[in-house]
Parts: structure tokens; sequence; C-alpha cells
């Protein structure tokens, strides 16, 4: 059984929502289509919003309600679902491997939960993993053949302090960092 209902990205995905971590919120705007046909254009990699903070865009395809994004691991691009609702990375063995990713056989594995139920995790170390402006060495993540995931999860350890606002209409995660 899960701990807390699910509200995913079916319920808000005609949305531009943002994430902010550090006031634990999540702000929704919706866009007013109107008639007027929308002329999608590319957002920049990094722009300066008009209080003088940095802006990554980083962009993201649809795969059905999944966000995928396409992380540098250990040198190799790797398909990933971005997921707000993932707590940590998630792995299948074989989606590891590929990455170049391995087993710490020194650490013990853990108990993960999500919408497949619960099971058992074992903990991986990617040498070096970088999405836009974020990027973490020697960082843990879960391996597990148990869950249920047609591509490896990007989870919240991985955004940590950086608050970000997911743009449906322009396909971009926008980054900034958290203000204190």
């Amino acid at each position: 059984p899960m701990d807390f209902p699910l509200l995913g990205q079916d319920f808000y995905r005609d949305f531009e929502y943002s994430i902010d971590s550090a006031s634990k919120t999540i702000s929704f705007r919706h866009h007013c289509l109107g008639t007027t046909p929308v002329v999608k254009k590319t957002a920049p990699a990094l722009t300066v919003d008009s209080a003088g903070h940095y802006i990554f865009n980083v962009p993201f395809v649809k795969e059905g309600n999944s966000l995928i994004v396409s992380a540098l691991i250990n040198g190799k691009n790797v398909p990933m679902v971005f997921d707000t609702g993932a707590v940590f990375c998630l792995f299948s063995k074989h989606e590891a491997s590929q990455a170049g990713i391995s087993i710490d056989t020194h650490r013990p594995a853990f108990s993960i939960s999500g919408l497949s139920g619960q099971t058992m995790a074992q903990v991986g170390i990617i040498s070096g993993i970088k999405l836009g402006p974020i990027e973490r060495h020697n960082f843990a993540i879960g391996i597990s053949d148990q869950a249920n995931t047609a591509k490896p999860l990007l989870g919240q350890d991985f955004v940590g302090d950086w608050n970000y606002t997911i743009d449906n209409q322009q396909q971009v995660i926008r980054f900034t960092k958290g203000l204190q």
C-alpha cells in the first residue's frame, strides 16, 4: 500500500507548474490558448530573469504522461523519466549495466515503494550524472528489476535544492537555484 494518494500528470498536464523545494510549494498556471494557433519556439538553454537570476532550460519530450529528459551519465546520454513523484533515482539492472553503473556490494539493499507496491532495491553509484545545470558525482541510486518502469527514473534526490518549472507548452523544464 502507498503512504499517500498520487496526483499525477493526467491531472495537471495542461498546466505550467513550478516546484519550490525550499518553501515546499507547487504553483500552477494555465495557458489560455484561445483561438490563436500556438507557435512553439525553441527555448534558449540559459536566460536571465528580471531579478538577475539564471534560468536553465532543459528540453523534454512526452511519452504518454511521462517527461523524458536526456541525462549525461558517465559520459553517455541516457533517456530518463523526470519523475516529480520519485524520491530517488531508480534503474533496472539492465539499464544500470547499459549506463556503466554497477551495484555497490558494500551497501545493504533497501525497501522502495511505488505504484507497483513494495520491493527491495540495491545501491548503485554513478561516477558522474548531469542534467542541465545540475551535476552530481559519486551519486547513489536504486537498482531493482522489480520496479515497473519503462526507463530509469530521475528522482527528487537528484534535483536537490533546485527549483523548477515544467512548461508543457514549450516542453522545457526551467531550473533556478533555490534562493535563500
